[in-house]
């Protein structure tokens, strides 16, 4: 599976309610990026079902799987996928890219980093709201069109 660039913003009512956030999800992408790492060791299956497996990460990873609603990602797509696959791209955190980089701008906060190609960002920045934005939204490259630039 490939890989591509992802940046997400969220606003926040002041450049003091961003300020105030910005430790609180800087901890969440920390804890997606160990969730996702789990994930990773779990990839094979064993003599567990899914079910039993998916919960084992479920309570490892309690506050981030909470966050992500991966309860229903579950219900919808996961009871028969014994590799888990489904999980992929829910938990593409930037935090292990190397380069990755997250920041305060004015009532803003931003960042960017390399994540799984086709990753779903869009529970992230639900979970960013319910962490204090009044909204956020995110981009890829992945989309980029170099016929668009001609």
């Amino acid at each position: 599976m490939g890989e591509a660039k992802y940046y997400m913003k969220a606003r926040f009512e002041s450049a003091e309610a961003a300020q105030q956030a910005l430790p609180r999800i800087k901890e969440f992408l920390e804890q997606m990026a160990k969730a996702e790492s789990d994930w990773e060791k779990s990839f094979a299956p064993d003599n567990r079902t899914v079910g039993e497996r998916f919960e084992e990460l479920r309570t490892k990873n309690s506050s981030v799987f909470e966050l992500l609603k991966l309860d229903k990602v579950f219900e919808r797509k996961g009871k028969s996928d014994t590799s888990m696959n489904f999980l992929a791209g829910q938990l593409s955190s930037p935090v292990r890219d190397p380069q990755w980089k997250i920041w305060r701008d004015g009532d803003d906060i931003v960042f960017h980093g390399t994540v799984w190609h086709y990753a779903d960002w869009e529970p992230m920045a639900r979970a960013i709201e319910q962490l204090g934005a009044d909204y956020a939204f995110y981009i890829s490259d992945e989309y980029e069109n170099p016929l668009d630039f001609i």
